[in-house]
């Protein structure tokens, strides 16, 4: 449904609670994420692509997965995600 680019924590707060409710209603439990291609950009900085597929009513695996890339920062104590996107079709169940 477009572009949608998050620049406050207000903003990415707002949109992860539209997707929690959105999998709730669609009974999906868990999110399995498959790394595909993962590279150093220096000694502290990852970039990577990964899929995601959905488990819902506990057993079954939602049909297409999502694909998403990923920038990930070293801090002193932990990696955390600096940068990321996702691709959504109409057929994914968050859509």
């Amino acid at each position: 449904e477009g572009r949608r680019v998050l620049l406050t924590e207000d903003d990415t707060r707002a949109l992860f609670e539209t997707v929690i409710a959105r999998q709730r209603e669609q009974s999906i439990s868990h999110m399995i994420r498959r790394v595909t291609h993962a590279e150093f950009r220096g000694p502290d900085i990852i970039w990577a692509t990964h899929e995601t597929r959905y488990v819902y009513h506990n057993t079954v695996l939602s049909d297409a997965p999502h694909e998403g890339f990923s920038i990930l920062h070293r801090y002193p104590d932990c990696w955390k995600v600096h940068h990321a996107q996702f691709t959504v079709d109409g057929r994914n169940p968050l859509n």
